[in-house]
């Protein structure tokens, strides 16, 4: 994993594209992404690393139902000594808005007394936020230049999520269970979609739709 300015805030916009991908299409897809894309080195060498996220939502499960317009987390890359702390927003059907910072891991204890940065610590003190669910996944990632947009792909499988109460490091939950049924594909590009490529996604019988991992793990959740 490369190393992360922890005074740093990023907000990064752009559009996603998801798509579920039953198992008996993986194969093909991954053909398809390996003779197309390159492995995205932010993983290693192919690509591959785990993702951890742990999710906040008010009282009244706001975000959840979509009373609010976005999503509060705290996401780990691997065994990473550090924490992306995330509000994303969609303004408009695909389109992504991400506001990102980092702290140390090692101070997760005190994120809940004492939340930091600033902008994070004015949206838990106004949603009243708190911790409702652990989710983790294995992501393999894709990206290159196609048809002159940049591409970055990404596979998520083994998607599982844990109701949590708590703030803890994020990491794959013990008593975590299985949300999704097949594998969860996101293609996210900035400007003009990569028409070509998402032409060769529906010849294969992968179409574009509306899918929260969030929403999804509150629903199995039983809410």
């Amino acid at each position: 994993m490369s190393s992360v300015d922890l005074s740093a805030t990023h907000v990064r916009s752009g559009t996603e594209l998801k798509f579920i991908v039953d198992e008996a299409k993986v194969n093909a897809l991954l053909e398809k992404l390996s003779t197309t894309l390159g492995p995205d080195t932010y993983g290693g060498g192919d690509g591959t690393y785990n993702v951890a996220s742990l999710y906040l939502d008010t009282p009244e499960l706001a975000s959840f139902t979509r009373e609010l317009p976005g999503k509060w987390r705290l996401r780990r890359y691997g065994n990473e000594d550090i924490i992306h702390v995330e509000y994303k927003a969609k303004p408009a059907p695909g389109q992504v808005v991400k506001h990102r910072s980092t702290v140390k891991a090692a101070d997760i204890a005190e994120i809940g007394s004492r939340p930091k940065p600033k902008w994070f610590a004015r949206d838990v003190e106004a949603n009243h936020l708190r911790p409702t669910q652990l989710i983790s996944y294995t992501r393999q990632a894709y990206m290159g230049l196609v048809d002159g947009i940049d591409l970055r792909v990404t596979l998520d499988l083994d998607v599982r999520a844990v109701p949590i109460d708590a703030y803890i490091v994020p990491e794959r939950g013990e008593k975590a269970k299985p949300i999704v049924s097949g594998r969860v594909l996101e293609v996210k590009f900035e400007d003009a979609p990569p028409a070509g490529f998402l032409a060769d996604l529906s010849e294969l019988g992968l179409e574009p739709m509306s899918f929260s991992k969030y929403r999804m793990a509150m629903i199995c959740a039983g809410h």
